[in-house]
């Protein structure tokens, strides 16, 4: 989800549905060099987990989630392309 802030800077959430019991989710992608530690997403009340982050618009960002530990490609993005790991990134189109 997106919503406008300004011309140049987008709120932009980022959620994800992961099994009962998960200790850890993070969000990785290249606007936080894939950190797989620094970006910890929440637990919401509606079991979701989810982190806001102000990225610049015009810009396409790539992003998965470690969740435990185990990288996993975001099973609701509308796009993906390929890592050079042999799995996918989601991709993220801010406009």
């Amino acid at each position: 989800k997106a919503v406008k802030g300004t011309d140049e800077i987008m709120s932009v959430t980022f959620e994800t549905t992961v099994p009962e019991g998960t200790e850890s989710v993070y969000l990785v992608g290249d606007f936080n060099d894939w950190n797989a530690d620094k970006t910890q997403m929440k637990k919401r009340k509606d079991g979701l987990r989810a982190v806001t982050l102000r990225l610049p618009t015009q810009k396409r960002y790539q992003y998965r989630f470690v969740v435990d530990g185990d990288w996993i490609t975001d099973a609701d993005a509308e796009l993906v392309v390929p890592n050079p790991f042999g799995t996918k990134n989601a991709v993220c189109v801010l406009n």
